[in-house]
């Protein structure tokens, strides 16, 4: 490949979609000058016959959606990706296009940011300089997938010359396995969750009683025995259990048995929208079930909750043990959901901004400014790159 402008090369999910991670970090690092390349995932050959196709079907799509920030779309997989041979054609493949996008713009890519353990083919056709991958989950257990993503978080694990962790949970599994790694959580946008007035929402409930709201996906890692038994318990105090998010396949079963126990199932609402609701929730839930992938997962929702000084009852995450913000949440393994409630409607103005301000520390800004501190620690910091 011609040597040009050194740019960072990030997999991810789709750009257009919730990934405040990605988004934020790689934004932070085209906004201080360095090019960066956001691939999207490539979808299945079924997508193609369906309305939500995003993947084109014979050209890969390129377009610059920030200054200094490209987003490359590859085009859709091949039939029975899940086999290895499909799958190291795919790979071979999609390697060609982002070869191919990187020429358009001019970039050779010194740094491979992967996210995706399904993607680590794809790097051994790139070579890059550097490779670093950040692990939001876990991804190892039975529970979490299939073969592709162990096999690919254990290349990963052994071959990347830096490995991100979003939590101490994470880095206490997998970070001997590791050359050199930081503890990065999640974190929030305060631009987007805080304690600043807004209207209620056009379809916020007409009821006396508390409103206990969860927000994000319903899949599998949910608890939704006890999401059941909040929407019973919210509706016998004369309130109601709010529930905003898409559902996965995985999730369908348990969503059913919410709703039949009077949960309301309001479905994905916009990001900018969520403050609204979130700001009048009487108790936010983060109810995971205890298991290996809950236990590590970085609260990104809890400092979302907590931001708009509201309290937050969770269970499964492991994570909470040694976060600064987890003696500020109510704990499934040491409360009942009813005591919780009940501290809660408890709670005054002055408690509201003590939650708030224990979560100010977790915005992403700061978590942008420990990701660049680590980084020029282990000698990879790209803000030296030359625009």
């Amino acid at each position: 490949m011609t040597a040009g402008r050194r740019a960072i090369v990030c997999i991810g999910g789709f750009w257009e979609g919730f990934s405040s991670r990605r988004q934020h970090f790689m934004s932070r690092f085209a906004g201080s000058g360095v090019q960066v390349l956001f691939v999207e995932p490539s979808e299945s050959w079924s997508a193609a016959f369906s309305g939500s196709r995003k993947s084109p079907l014979l050209l890969p799509r390129l377009r610059t959606v920030l200054p200094g920030l490209s987003v490359l779309t590859p085009t859709i997989a091949l039939p029975l990706r899940h086999s290895l041979l499909v799958s190291l054609v795919d790979h071979c493949a999609w390697s060609l296009q982002i070869r191919g996008a990187l020429r358009r713009r001019g970039l050779t890519p010194e740094l491979m940011w992967i996210y995706d353990p399904r993607y680590a083919d794809a790097v051994r056709f790139l070579r890059p300089k550097r490779l670093l991958f950040d692990m939001v989950d876990d991804y190892m257990p039975d529970a979490y997938g299939g073969w592709r993503v162990r096999r690919g978080t254990r290349w990963l694990l052994a071959n990347s010359d830096i490995c991100v962790f979003t939590s101490p949970v994470l880095a206490g599994r997998y970070g001997s396995s590791a050359r050199a790694h930081l503890v990065i959580p999640n974190g929030y946008d305060p631009g987007k969750f805080n304690m600043d007035a807004t209207k209620p929402p056009d379809d916020w409930p007409s009821v006396e009683g508390p409103v206990l709201g969860f927000v994000g996906t319903l899949f599998r890692h949910i608890d939704f025995e006890l999401l059941s038994r909040a929407a019973a318990m919210a509706r016998s105090r004369g309130g109601v259990l709010l529930a905003i998010g898409l559902t996965e396949p995985s999730g369908r079963e348990g969503a059913s048995k919410v709703a039949e126990a009077g949960g309301v199932l309001l479905g994905p609402r916009p990001h900018s929208e969520l403050i609204r609701y979130v700001q009048r929730f009487s108790l936010c839930l983060a109810p995971f079930v205890r298991n290996e992938v809950a236990a590590s997962v970085s609260p990104l929702k809890v400092y979302e909750y907590m931001a708009c000084g509201r309290p937050v009852f969770a269970t499964g995450l492991r994570s909470l043990d040694s976060d600064p913000i987890g003696p500020f949440v109510y704990r499934g393994e040491e409360m009942t959901l009813d005591s919780a409630l009940d501290a809660s409607l408890a709670l005054g103005p002055d408690d509201f901004r003590k939650l708030a301000s224990a979560a100010s520390p977790a915005t992403w800004d700061r978590r942008f400014e420990s990701l660049t501190e680590g980084l020029d620690r282990l000698g990879a910091s790209p803000a030296g790159w030359p625009s």
